[in-house]
């Protein structure tokens, strides 16, 4: 498979402190990799740093090929690389079609992927369901033409159902379209069914990078990235050992 997003060393924290710890990891077009790990593992930290919303203390960024290390998020984002954030950052006084024109012109309709909210184009965001929100969250960023969409904590505050439905069109977008997928997400054996790999992070390092199926039928792998695991001498990595961080 053909990666798209390149993630080398990378190095990330705040006020000078790292709290990301020399993380690699890939995405491949078409592929979905969950980003998972108990609160506080640098999940989110990782994505912002990924993003260009935080600037990196080291390592390297790479989309197609080309280093975004260090750049804004907006260049970041026109490159092709477009982050939903955590709490979804919607124009709650705006409507739905509003929101869609904020960003882009789209030359197609973000919308269709979410029927749902097609009779909703001229309702205000703070009139619509979390759920609805979240759709359109992910439409927004939809029409950014990304080549690789990352997404922090798609199930916010929702049901299981919204989720599955929110997972589900993203499966389908990414197998129809070539669109690589990296997202954080607490459910985790709903997004491991729709993954392709999922990558543990614990206390700011990466323990585990496996495919989805292997992490289902081997749960040791993520009891040691959430809760810790003194008897786990090593944690396979894509073929490798690499010692739990501690």
């Amino acid at each position: 498979m053909n990666e798209v997003l390149e993630v080398q060393g990378l190095e990330a924290g705040y006020e000078g402190r790292a709290v990301v710890h020399g993380i690699d990891l890939s995405v491949g077009r078409g592929e979905i990799v969950a980003l998972l790990g108990a609160n506080g593992a640098g999940k989110s930290t990782t994505l912002r740093t990924v993003s260009g919303l935080l600037r990196p203390l080291g390592g390297h960024v790479r989309l197609d090929g080309v280093d975004l290390t260090g750049r804004p998020a907006h260049r970041v984002a026109s490159a092709g690389l477009v982050l939903v954030p955590e709490g979804r950052a919607l124009a709650r006084g705006l409507t739905v079609e509003e929101n869609l024109r904020l960003v882009a012109f789209p030359s197609w309709d973000p919308l269709t992927l979410f029927p749902e909210l097609g009779e909703l184009r001229r309702r205000r965001v703070g009139l619509l369901s979390g759920g609805e929100q979240q759709m359109l969250a992910v439409a927004r960023a939809l029409t950014m033409s990304p080549k690789v969409l990352l997404v922090d904590e798609l199930s916010f505050g929702l049901s299981p159902k919204v989720v599955a439905r929110l997972l589900t069109a993203l499966r389908e977008l990414a197998t129809k379209t070539g669109l690589g997928v990296l997202l954080v997400e607490q459910h985790v054996q709903q997004v491991l069914e729709v993954a392709d790999r999922g990558c543990v992070l614990r206390q700011g390092a990466l323990v585990a990078d496996r495919p989805a199926a292997d992490l289902l039928a081997d749960r040791s792998v993520l009891e040691a990235g959430y809760l810790g695991d003194t008897a786990t001498p090593a944690v396979a990595v894509r073929g490798a050992t690499k010692e739990p961080t501690r």
